[in-house]
């Protein structure tokens, strides 16, 4: 308890923004439901214990419900919508992080090989080739 995380998509945009004013956002995003479920299973759940702990910005604690999750996540992602929004130099692309398309879509926006986007599995530690 009393540990402060730091989250760049939450804390420090204004700094990413002051060193990279002309930089591409990439903001995968999926449903909330599924992000909460994401949350909870990896490693095994510890991951959600310790965020849960951790006293981020805005992020829900010990006493939180899968509601204050659900309306952080979601308060999250238009923030970020927003951030983008009100500085035109940035280039913003938001992927559904399931859709098979994803990769097809980062690869021909940026020229990175679409093999690079693949689904991992926490839990198993592995990704799918």
């Amino acid at each position: 308890m009393g540990l402060k995380c730091f989250f760049p998509s939450v804390d420090g945009l204004d700094a990413i923004y002051n060193a990279y004013p002309n930089a591409t956002f990439v903001h995968p995003v999926r449903k909330t439901s599924e992000w909460y479920q994401s949350l909870k299973a990896w490693a095994d759940g510890s991951l959600f214990v310790r965020l849960r702990l951790c006293n981020a910005t805005n992020f829900p604690n010990g006493q939180s419900t899968k509601e204050d999750f659900y309306r952080f996540y979601d308060w999250h992602n238009e923030m970020v919508r927003n951030f983008v929004k009100e500085r035109p130099s940035l280039t913003y692309l938001e992927l559904d992080l399931a859709a098979e398309e994803t990769g097809a879509i980062l690869e021909e926006r940026t020229g990175i090989s679409s093999e690079c986007w693949r689904k991992c599995l926490p839990n198993k530690r592995r990704c799918e080739t």
